[in-house]
Parts: C-alpha cells; structure tokens; sequence
C-alpha cells in the first residue's frame, strides 16, 4: 500500500481523526525500532 492510497482512505473516511492517531503510533514505532537498531549496533 502506497502512502497516496493511505492518505485517500483518511480523506475519505468518517474516522479520520483515529486514522491518523494510528499513523502518528505507527511512525514513533518505526523510529524508535530505528534509534534501538543503532543503539544496539
């Protein structure tokens, strides 16, 4: 799933709001998992 598919479904969706809760959850994973990696090697 690209970004742009991404962003039309928040657009178009009723939970807008929560989806972009989600969105903001999954990139604090991504950089923590990102800042560990480092860490560790």
């Amino acid at each position: 799933m690209k970004w742009e598919d991404l962003y039309e479904k928040i657009q178009s969706s009723d939970n807008a709001e929560q989806l972009f809760e989600h969105v903001r959850a999954i990139s604090r994973l991504i950089e923590s998992i990102r800042v560990f990696k480092s860490v560790s090697n």
